[in-house]
């Protein structure tokens, strides 16, 4: 995995390999960002870790060979490569080994840059042609590949796993009052300074808000705060541990997610296991996962004062709110099983290791 930055695809990685590593006796070895978040858990866990510059340039050939050789040295049964970087570089060398590509968002098909999303639809492409297999994470990134022509309808060499979670760890939900919660990487995709725009209306009903999570819009986010006078009821933890954001969901009423795409977020089936309705964008992903009004509330208008009026809605209906916290663990208990999706990884890799 090329990017070791905190984050819901990391996090599923690392219990994926927990999972393989210690319950199943594989022995994995990770090929990640030198000295990144990934980088350093596995060090502290003690699994076998090379590190590599994935992030010096999108077409540095040198890392695709560093990688190449890497790969050659360790003389895996299997291979397995999250995200788009990874997958493009592992691609432009060949090799024997069965390879699964799990594709966690489609990112570069969703830029504003016509220019960029030519360039990504070509590298996609590459790679999920090259590889064994190719997992998509929801139903809609694998109708958008096919839109894009990334793969064939009729693909044989994909499918869909969606992400799982195991709710065992999870702390009980204990919320503050009026406490909103946002949880991701400050960027574009995930509108963290939209946030801001909700909590600058609903800041003098009694609300604050608890961010979770760092990025390029750190910067811009901070001088939204200042700019409206929100320093006392917005407070930002940055990008901390997982049992440290979990520690900090769990404290919050309701969880915003105002994103502008998503693969299949984690946060988001974490969020409604432990207990935290979630308010977010009607977009295909996430109506994968939520049934507004019933399992959680979708806002159709990208407009602070829909998402302001939805909180709202939701706050002054206790029992409506509390059967929407009880369908929803009931849901993600159902359709996003832990033990469904470690089953359906470990059926894959022994289906391409036993056809080599």
């Amino acid at each position: 995995m090329a990017d070791g930055s905190p984050g819901g695809a990391t996090t599923l990685i690392f219990d994926m390999l927990n999972h393989f590593q210690n319950h199943l006796k594989f022995s994995c070895s990770v090929i990640t960002e030198s000295n990144s978040y990934a980088f350093r858990l596995c060090k502290k866990l003690g699994v076998n870790v090379k590190g590599l510059n994935f992030f010096y340039s999108r077409l540095n050939l040198k890392t695709a060979y560093l990688l190449h050789k890497e790969v050659i040295s360790n003389a895996p049964d299997l291979i397995h490569v999250h995200g788009g970087r990874a997958a493009f570089f592992l691609s432009l060398f060949s090799r024997k080994t069965p390879t699964v590509y799990t594709v966690h968002g489609l990112h570069g098909l969703y830029s504003k840059s016509r220019c960029f999303r030519m360039l990504t639809r070509l590298a996609e492409k590459k790679s999920m042609k090259s590889f064994s297999q190719t997992v998509f994470v929801s139903k809609t990134e694998k109708s958008l590949a096919e839109k894009e022509k990334c793969i064939d309808p009729f693909h044989q060499k994909s499918r869909v796993i969606l992400n799982g979670i195991s709710s065992q760890k999870f702390p009980k939900a204990n919320p503050c009052l009026k406490r909103l919660g946002f949880i991701g990487r400050f960027c574009e995709q995930k509108d963290p300074v939209f946030v801001i725009e909700v909590l600058r209306i609903l800041a003098s009903k009694g609300f604050s808000l608890i961010m979770i999570g760092g990025g390029s819009l750190e910067h811009l986010v901070r001088s939204k705060i200042c700019t409206y006078g929100l320093e006392k009821t917005v407070l930002i933890k940055g990008a901390i541990s997982r049992s440290e954001a979990l520690s900090a969901l769990s404290q919050v009423e309701m969880l915003l997610m105002p994103s502008l795409w998503e693969g299949l977020s984690i946060a988001l089936i974490e969020a409604m296991a432990m207990g935290v309705p979630v308010i977010a964008s009607k977009i295909p992903s996430i109506q994968e996962v939520i049934q507004h009004g019933e399992t959680g509330v979708l806002v159709s208008e990208k407009n602070p004062n829909h998402y302001a009026e939805a909180i709202l809605n939701l706050y002054s209906q206790p029992k409506k709110k509390e059967k929407i916290i009880q369908q929803a663990q009931k849901h993600i208990g159902t359709h996003f099983m832990w033990s469904k999706y470690i089953d359906d990884h470990k059926k894959l890799y022994e289906e391409l290791v036993e056809s080599k």
